[in-house]
């Protein structure tokens, strides 16, 4: 649970450093729209899993698991399309999105069933 709380404030961080300086990149590639929902996917989504995972609200936390998720998704999405448009090789990048996408999609799995930690 340590551990996941301190992913949930990575999450918050790269999703508010995202907000402050988007990556040149991805903002060319998917404009500063998606780019600014991407952030707040990821900003919102690692506030709210980091506040509920403590306590253990887990009802709360899929909600994070789920912007986390979706955020990944978007920026590994981008990742893939500038590997296909431009020269350079992103996959490495790419993978390791994806483990933290898959990260996330496991977490929801583990507290699907119940809305609060049963052992608390």
């Amino acid at each position: 649970t340590i551990l996941q709380f301190f992913i949930y404030m990575c999450a918050m961080a790269a999703g508010y450093f995202a907000l402050q300086s988007p990556p040149r990149s991805i903002e060319a590639t998917a404009g500063s729209g998606l780019t600014f929902y991407w952030s707040i996917l990821l900003l919102g989504g690692g506030l709210l899993g980091a506040v509920t995972v403590l306590p253990g609200w887990w009802l709360f936390e899929r909600a994070a698991t789920i912007a986390c998720f979706g955020a990944a998704s978007i920026y590994g999405i981008n990742i893939y399309s500038l590997h296909a448009t431009e020269s350079g090789n992103r996959l490495p990048q790419l993978f390791m999105i994806m483990v933290v996408a898959l990260h996330f999609v496991t977490r929801w799995f583990r507290i699907r069933r119940y809305s609060y930690d049963p052992e608390r």
